[in-house]
């Protein structure tokens, strides 16, 4: 992939302008470009075009485009740039930028995830509030990034695990580990109608429509034909929000893992509120025979674009017969 993709897959995935990374990681030689490490002017029009060829021009960009808010944030900042080194503006850019602002027909707006161990992009159509048609369900949270990094970094371990999600949302995790990750029997859950039908548009944008996925409304606390059946792993994202769920919650975890003696949860949350996550753990700890460890210390692999100034947690449980290899602590 060429040197200016590290521009290309923070545009797709809408990392926020201010959170830009435009240089490489890498030292450049002086002389060369420090966004393309190549012997053009910084900026230059040759500069503009190579940027954008690969954000809105980009094949992926055309077909599942970024909000046109997020366009036009973009755009603006690149015009500021160029004007702020004293390069003239290349006819596209300006072009591009006017569309943006004359455009006032409503769009659908989409994020693409770039999964490297996949070399594919993941795509998902995202609302653009945080709060949606009376759920927060249709936006990816922090979390659901966390915990497919951490999946990514464990996928000899998932290969051929009939998987359960909690809270799927839009779809994020689930989607990425299908991408990345052969023989996976996975089932998204989720309580929201209009989620269902989002994360539902989701598996089929990204082609993953087969036997061995499924999507299924459950509703935590409740009796559910879902709970009869035996799954490897339980997966949830950001599901411990509210201390009066929690009791659901946990309910809803312990029918699951008492169905497979050597099925494990992995939870990950950020922390907003210490005595909501203290109450879903003190919970945890009266289901008899579970066991749990904090993972405080585990190192993920970076793949995704996002802020990590957050406070998150990784637990990892499962029945005390369970004989997987993860080491878990009480």
């Amino acid at each position: 992939m060429d040197g200016v993709c590290h521009i290309s897959k923070q545009f797709l995935s809408c990392v926020p302008i201010k959170s830009f990374v435009w240089r490489k990681k890498y030292i450049v030689q002086d002389g060369r470009c420090k966004i393309h490490d190549i012997d053009h002017l910084q900026w230059s029009e040759d500069c503009q075009m190579k940027i954008l060829n690969k954000t809105c021009f980009h094949e992926i960009g055309k077909q599942f485009p970024p909000s046109k808010k997020y366009q036009q944030y973009f755009l603006k900042f690149l015009i500021s740039k160029v004007e702020e080194n004293e390069q003239p503006c290349c006819d596209q850019l300006c072009e591009l930028y006017v569309a943006t602002l004359q455009d006032q027909t409503c769009q659908q707006a989409y994020k693409s995830y770039f999964v490297p161990s996949a070399n594919a992009y993941a795509t998902l159509e995202e609302s653009l509030s945080f709060i949606s048609n009376g759920t927060t369900g249709l936006v990816t949270w922090t979390a659901a990034l966390i915990l497919a990094e951490w999946c990514l970094s464990k996928q000899d371990f998932l290969c051929g695990k009939r998987i359960i999600e909690l809270g799927s949302g839009i779809g994020f995790t689930g989607i990425v580990l299908l991408k990345a990750i052969e023989q996976l029997n996975y089932t998204f859950t989720d309580v929201h109608p209009n989620v269902l039908s989002v994360l539902k548009s989701n598996i089929a944008i990204n082609s993953l429509e087969n036997e061995n996925v499924a999507i299924k409304q459950l509703k935590w606390g409740k009796q559910s034909p879902i709970l009869q059946q035996s799954y490897d792993v339980v997966l949830a994202a950001d599901v411990v929000f509210d201390p009066s769920i929690i009791p659901d919650l946990l309910h809803t975890i312990s029918m699951l893992l008492c169905r497979n003696k050597d099925a494990i949860l992995v939870l990950v949350s950020v922390v907003r509120a210490e005595k909501t996550f203290q109450c879903f753990l003190d919970g945890l700890d009266k289901i008899e025979g579970l066991v749990y460890e904090d993972l405080v210390n585990e190192r993920i692999p970076e793949v995704f674009y996002f802020d990590r100034d957050c406070r998150y947690r990784i637990l990892v449980a499962r029945s005390k017969q369970c004989l997987t290899s993860f080491k878990i602590k009480k």
